[in-house]
C-alpha cells in the first residue's frame, strides 16, 4: 500500500514538472493532455523543425526530450555566456573595487 501510495506521488510530481517545462517554453498546457503530447509539444517548439513525431516509440520520444532539454540549457549558457562578455560592468568613475570616499560615499550610503 504504501509503494502504491509513493509511486502515485511520484508520477505526480513528474507530471507537474513537465508541466512547468511546457509552460517555460510556451507550450499550452491542458489538463487532457497525455504526458508523451507534451513531450512532443515541447520537442516541437525547442527544435522549432515541425517533425511528425506520432508514428514514434515512447523511448525515442523520451530520448529526443532528453535531447531537446540538453539543447535548451546549452543555448541557455551559451546566451549566458555571450552576455557577460558584451555587457560591461560600470562603476564610480571607472574604478573597479575601489572604496567611495567623500560625496560618493555620503550619497552611497542614503541610497541603501
Amino acid at each position: 500500500m504504501e509503494t502504491l501510495k509513493q509511486d502515485a506521488v511520484n508520477v505526480a510530481k513528474a507530471r507537474v514538472e513537465l508541466e512547468n517545462i511546457a509552460k517555460v517554453h510556451k507550450v499550452e498546457v491542458k489538463a487532457d493532455s497525455s504526458d508523451r503530447a507534451l513531450r512532443e509539444a515541447v520537442i516541437g517548439a525547442i527544435r522549432q523543425d515541425g517533425a511528425d513525431l506520432s508514428q514514434k516509440s515512447d523511448a525515442y520520444i523520451e530520448a529526443a526530450f532528453d535531447m531537446a532539454m540538453a539543447e535548451a540549457k546549452s543555448r541557455q549558457d551559451a546566451l549566458g555566456s555571450q552576455r557577460s562578455q558584451v555587457t560591461q560592468t560600470f562603476t564610480q568613475d571607472g574604478q573597479k573595487g575601489e572604496k567611495l570616499t567623500g560625496r560618493a560615499a555620503m550619497l552611497a550610503s542614503r541610497n541603501q
